[in-house]
């Protein structure tokens, strides 16, 4: 019953899933609207374990006693077959949230029919960019017939939360997601639910707002008191540890690991609320996971350092012994369940651990921005429905310039740098022109307001969203400055990074150099001027989507087209992306960059519910906080396509990032070990179709040209050829790995086992003798044996 100690979960996978959270309801939130909780009572209790798994999962009740002298008399051993998920098996949270999003899915039933309490009509992007943004709606608005959004149930584990516009909707909605769990045998604790109300308690670590005429998040002042304990705890134990370490000694302090991770747990839920802490949990989160392999200086390595430090581990493990203390066993080839390789056991955690100077600085950060004695209350949408701020901003040179845009018109700011600055970075300046701005903004009474600051400068866009610089404390300096003029004025910023060319394009640039007849200067629509609302396929008019049609099939026969897994690829809109369950086949991503976010939570729901699908995503690289970070964790196959003469032109400023999916699958060569992501040859693949066409573009550098065979230069000279060609043969490999079905287990135990367990329900019952012995030896494992069988056919 208890998977942590047994050993089982060495030998079982578990798929990456996503959970909703606060930032995913507020799409079905107004002002006014209601919210209604639930639980799940005993949440993994209400699944099934796999059938293999039965076969091999009991529970000794030899000292249960019934009463009953009938029933006494009829048992036949003191084990009986447990069915359920266990407590701490590595797949139960998945099996579980995978059943539930399922039984979600039925809830939400026919959408066309007006009185089921899940029903619309429509689906609105109200995006920003678009003609008629307007900053007070969702971005993704689901409509029903009467105009107000349609209700949501959210599931957050056995949490779950209905939403509403009026009470009555929000509790039949609820009423209604409860009676189609119990009708699957699910059980829902009505002592644990609550009447709907626009001031809610807390779910997933948010208590979110909708009284008073606006929707707003924010933290119980119990929470936020124990926040600021936490940060003050954590100071106090870097200071102590400071005081008590040697005068002149180069060696860093420690402090005792075990109270970091009780401060990390909890401020992990707290910045849920408030993502302006995000940043500044990064040096904590390295102190904590400094000592673990793979980690120098308390920085994960990345890149081609992860890749030489692997490769260093995988030689040190075969130079090991089979018979190594540090090592255990598992089976490596299910045609010879003899044969064992050895794994290497991570190594304990020590009691404690190193700090480094980024904690030092964050801990300083953290502490003026939890300085308020009350819990900040986060305005989630502009109050002020004409308030909807762009801010193109550069500074290069001896020159600065930027352009505030409203919808009444621009204002814009130029001039000339003193002489003081002109030894400061130029990645400083420009940060420190933009801050400048929004602060004095702030002074002048600006609140509650969406910001969008759109700039050239990566840097800048890195270090805001990182919350720090590695190599410059003044930009660190600056980004905080940001940060506490967002807390302090209720502002909502996005800083999104666009290229030097569309910089240009929209005449900000010039400003710099006092060049005010350029873009918005000379009169251009500054709503159009970034198109964060326009997908790739609609930008490129259709060629992105031709493109990867062409190499998502079976064989590069041209004569017989047939789609990769003979199922369609169908391009998913507004209109069908919340109809998954109703779609056959494969999905193309080509949405808009900024309704990703919502897309993404559709595709966390598609993938965990439908795991055999396969999905390609083709996102113009704009507004990459929303859901770079999120599509890489699930992504097999993720490179960029440079702009150039091909399908993606130059006029589109900006790469394009185009991520595949493939259903899980079983690859003897990797991880999982049914994903593909990570993998020497898709990590290659990659780096090859960047790099041609980076070459095709003129990109590459005089080494990297002269490094590189002519004959591949010469295959690049026509791009679409070419990255077609390799995706054909990645693909054609995919294809050929069999289903996760087909290789489920792979010999989860070492022996046969002969226990008494009872057979699962249909299974031919063994004859015993009278004294309760066996006839004939115990039969080989039946479930491994079965999946053998059904590999060998």
């Amino acid at each position: 019953y208890d998977g942590t100690g047994c050993g089982l979960n060495d030998f079982i996978w578990a798929m990456h899933f996503g959970l909703p959270t606060m930032r995913h309801t507020l799409r079905s939130l107004l002002p006014g609207y209601y919210q209604c909780d639930g639980d799940i009572g005993e949440m993994f209790l209400n699944f099934m374990l796999h059938e293999i798994l039965r076969e091999l999962s009991g529970v000794d009740i030899s000292h249960v006693k019934s009463g009953d002298p009938v029933f006494e008399a009829a048992r036949a051993a003191a084990w009986e077959r447990w069915c359920r998920n266990w407590m701490g098996l590595k797949d139960s949270p998945v099996r579980s949230i995978q059943l539930m999003t399922r039984v979600k899915l039925v809830a939400y039933g026919d959408r066309r029919v007006r009185t089921n309490p899940f029903h619309w009509e429509r689906v609105v992007f109200n995006l920003p960019g678009a003609s008629g943004y307007r900053p007070d709606l969702p971005w993704v608005m689901k409509v029903r017939f009467d105009g107000h959004l349609a209700c949501e149930v959210f599931v957050y584990v056995d949490d779950s939360r209905a939403t509403g516009h009026s009470r009555w909707i929000s509790w039949r909605a609820f009423r209604h997601f409860a009676a189609v769990c119990t009708r699957h045998g699910i059980q829902i604790a009505e002592r644990k639910s609550n009447f709907p109300s626009q001031v809610p308690q807390s779910w997933a670590g948010t208590n979110t707002d909708t009284s008073g005429g606006q929707v707003s998040a924010t933290v119980s002042e119990k929470k936020w008191q124990k926040t600021k304990d936490c940060v003050r705890q954590l100071a106090e134990l870097v200071r102590a540890a400071d005081a008590a370490a040697t005068p002149g000694s180069s060696e860093p302090v420690r402090i005792p690991l075990k109270p970091l991770l009780s401060i990390m747990g909890f401020l992990i839920y707290v910045v849920r609320t408030y993502d302006w802490m995000t940043p500044y949990l990064k040096g904590l989160n390295n102190v904590i996971n400094g000592w673990r392999p793979g980690y120098e200086d308390g920085w994960k390595l990345t890149g081609r350092a992860a890749r030489e430090h692997e490769r260093a581990q995988e030689e040190a493990e075969r130079d090991l012994t089979s018979g190594s203390h540090t090592m255990m066993f598992r089976r490596a080839h299910e045609e010879n369940l003899d044969e064992v390789v050895p794994v290497a056991v991570e190594p304990e955690a020590p009691s404690t651990v190193k700090v480094f100077d980024r904690l030092r600085r964050d801990i300083k950060a953290l502490l003026e921005l939890t300085s308020s004695e009350d819990p900040p209350r986060r305005r989630i949408r502009s109050k002020e429905v004409l308030v909807a701020l762009y801010l193109p901003g550069d500074a290069s040179g001896k020159g600065f310039g930027s352009a505030l845009i409203r919808r009444e018109g621009v204002e814009y700011e130029a001039g000339v740098w003193r002489c003081e600055w002109h030894d400061q970075s130029s990645n400083f300046r420009e940060a420190d022109n933009l801050v400048r701005r929004i602060e004095f903004l702030v002074r002048g009474g600006l609140r509650g307001a969406e910001i969008f600051i759109y700039t050239d400068n990566f840097v800048f866009e890195s270090c805001y969203y990182k919350g720090y610089s590695k190599t410059s404390p003044e930009l660190s300096d600056v980004i905080l400055r940001l940060y506490k003029a967002a807390r302090e004025g209720g502002l909502t910023l996005h800083v999104v990074w666009i290229a030097g060319t569309r910089m240009k394009e929209i005449g900000v640039d010039g400003l710099s150099r006092g060049d005010m007849l350029d873009g918005i200067m000379a009169g251009m629509d500054p709503l159009n001027l970034v198109p964060v609302a326009q997908g790739a396929g609609q930008r490129s008019c259709g060629a992105v989507t031709e493109w990867i049609r062409s190499w998502w099939r079976n064989t590069p026969d041209w004569d017989n087209v047939q789609p990769w897994g003979k199922t369609p690829l169908v391009e998913v809109t507004k209109d069908n992306m919340f109809e998954l369950k109703d779609v056959v086949g494969s999905r193309l991503w080509a949405l808009p960059p900024a309704a990703m976010e919502t897309a993404l939570e559709m595709f966390a729901e598609d993938r965990v519910a439908h795991p055999w699908n396969a999905h390609v995503f083709a996102v113009p690289q704009l507004m990459t906080h929303l859901w770079r970070h999120s599509l890489g964790k699930d992504a097999d196959l993720s490179f960029t396509v440079t702009t150039g003469n091909h399908f993606w032109a130059r006029a589109q400023h900006e790469s394009l990032l185009i991520a595949v999916v493939l259903p899980l699958c079983h690859s003897p060569a990797h991880r999982g070990p049914w994903v593909l992501r990570g993998s020497e040859g898709a990590v290659n693949l990659a780096r090859e179709l960047e790099r041609g066409f980076r070459l095709h573009s003129g990109r590459l550098s005089r080494e990297q040209l002269s490094n590189m065979d002519p004959t591949v230069q010469e295959m690049w000279k026509n791009p679409e050829r070419r990255s077609r060609s390799l995706l054909l043969q990645f693909l054609s490999s995919a294809r050929k790995f069999p289903p996760v079905q087909e290789c489920l287990v792979r010999g989860l135990l070492r022996g046969e086992f002969r226990g008494p367990v009872p057979q699962a329900p249909g299974s031919r019952a063994r004859r015993r003798r009278p004294g309760g012995g066996r006839k004939r030896p115990a039969p080989r494992n039946k479930g491994s044996h079965e999946v053998q069988k059904r590999q060998k056919r």
